[in-house]
């Protein structure tokens, strides 16, 4: 199984002020929405990239429309959401470490405003 960055988004991943993947993609001010930087006065953007990265898994949550996992980076401890069809291709291709950890590149991801991670299977 071969599963690549699906179309690579280029686009500014938003965090909150501790580094952690915030739950939703804030879009910069434009002439039909200036207030969208103001939801994340206290963070910071980037643009999107690949990563290396040891990850745990800290818990998973639901929304109305999708269910996400949170990991944890064992390298600097920021958290990361990942889309639960995501964490299906990791099963699927058996990347899960010792039941609770994923090892490898990762490359940020969004649908729809919800932003997270996917692992770069080969």
């Amino acid at each position: 199984m071969s599963k690549t960055p699906r179309a690579f988004q280029q686009y500014e991943v938003s965090f909150d002020k501790d580094g952690n993947l915030t739950r939703q993609y804030l879009e910069p001010p434009n002439a039909n929405n200036t207030n969208s930087w103001r939801v994340n006065r206290t963070g910071f953007n980037e643009p999107n990239c690949i990563f290396a990265d040891n990850l745990t898994f800290v818990r998973c949550y639901s929304t109305q429309n999708s269910a996400h996992f949170v990991f944890q980076s064992l390298k600097n401890g920021r958290k990361y959401s990942m889309f639960l069809s995501d964490f299906e291709d990791i099963l699927k291709a058996r990347k899960l470490l010792d039941g609770h950890r994923i090892q490898g590149e990762f490359v940020f991801c969004k649908k729809g405003n919800s932003q997270g991670i996917r692992l770069i299977i080969e």
